[in-house]
């Protein structure tokens, strides 16, 4: 429900939502983008890091014998 909703209904209830649930309802949209972006950052750094698995898996031994005699 919104602030301006809310004060239609009852001024009271205009006041409350306006300092109370409407910066809570703020705050918890923070925390679920947060977590959100939190999640793709992850996401990414596995699929990097993967890639670099990958990458050493398919050395064959003797490039990786010179590579760490080099």
């Amino acid at each position: 429900m919104s602030v301006i909703t809310s004060f239609m209904l009852s001024p009271v209830f205009g006041v409350l939502t306006l300092l109370i649930i409407g910066p809570l309802g703020f705050i918890l949209s923070l925390i679920y983008w947060r977590l959100l972006m939190e999640f793709f950052v992850a996401f990414f750094r596995i699929h990097d890091q993967l890639n670099v698995i990958a990458q050493k898996m398919t050395e064959t031994p003797v490039s990786a014998m010179t590579a760490a005699q080099g």
